[in-house]
């Protein structure tokens, strides 16, 4: 094992020992870090966690790609990242800090070129980082589709994919697209621009949009009670009714038999809900 790697198995006997992870967690860390990675991924290995109750990823301006998996128990990482189970709830953040716990099986966060102009902005209260000539970190999820799944994005991309769980995700100055969605989901986009597709006929939703573009797309079979609300914004329901808001007025529209339910609001943002045929 390179020196590298028997760091990493000391982080890994810490926490056991602090009660951060159980054995068994350790286990498949160490496990995970002792087999050999391809010619393909030579600089990242892959962290599987299993036993969990539900993910939440965060981060800044960096590519997440989520992707539902029946095969996993858990979920499995690939890319930069930390790691932390919090009480049952697998939690995805930025890469190691030594002053927060977690752990971390994968080294430098990158291999590319050299680094030249940085770009240092604020957005929504948080500050990141990046360089003008490497792309965004990409940080790829695949989970077992029935655990919840909560997303928090500042200025990064997020996709996720035939997750049929509940799903809860706040995206601020980024891209969002929610492909094959089932179970409610909770959004909240500030000037961003998202993508939801699914069928609509369980529990409550609810899609809030400032200053940005949602777009949702209500596949056959879908089954939804829409309540819109627009304050200085816009909202296309699927009656085809195009209807800007001022002053927070309120519209119903029904697909189906209405069984979930579904409340839009658009505040100086674009919401367009569509019912495919």
């Amino acid at each position: 094992m390179t020196t590298a790697g028997q760091e990493e198995s000391r982080r890994i006997l810490e926490l056991v020992a602090d009660g951060a992870i159980s054995p068994s967690e350790a286990a498949e860390l160490l496990d995970a870090l002792s087999r050999e990675p391809s010619d393909e991924d030579k600089s990242e290995l892959t962290t599987t966690h299993t036993g969990v109750t539900a993910v939440r990823v965060i981060g800044t301006f960096r590519a997440l790609k989520i992707e539902g998996d029946s095969s996993v128990a858990g979920a499995i990482a690939r890319g930069p990242h930390k790691a932390r189970n919090d009480e049952g709830t697998l939690v995805f953040e930025e890469e190691y800090d030594p002053e927060s716990p977690g752990f971390v099986l994968f080294g430098p966060a990158s291999s590319g070129p050299r680094r030249k102009a940085r770009i240092n902005v604020d957005v929504g209260g948080r500050s990141f980082r990046w360089d003008r000539d490497l792309a965004p970190p990409v940080l790829k999820i695949r989970m077992n589709p029935k655990l919840p799944l909560e997303v928090d994005m500042t200025a990064g991309s997020v996709r996720v994919r035939d997750i049929i769980g509940p799903i809860t995700a706040t995206l601020a100055a980024g891209s969002g697209h929610f492909d094959g969605v089932r179970g409610p989901i909770r959004l909240s986009a500030d000037a961003g621009s998202v993508k939801v597709s699914g069928i609509f006929d369980e529990g409550d939703s609810e899609i809030r949009c400032t200053a940005g573009k949602v777009h949702v797309s209500l596949r056959r079979g879908s089954s939804v009670r829409i309540t819109a609300r627009a304050t200085l914004g816009k909202i296309l329901l699927p009656s085809g009714e195009q209807w800007a808001g001022l002053g927070g007025g309120m519209k119903e529209v029904t697909v189906g038999g209405g069984k979930a339910k579904l409340d839009v609001e658009a505040t100086t943002g674009l919401v367009t809900v569509v019912e495919e045929k």
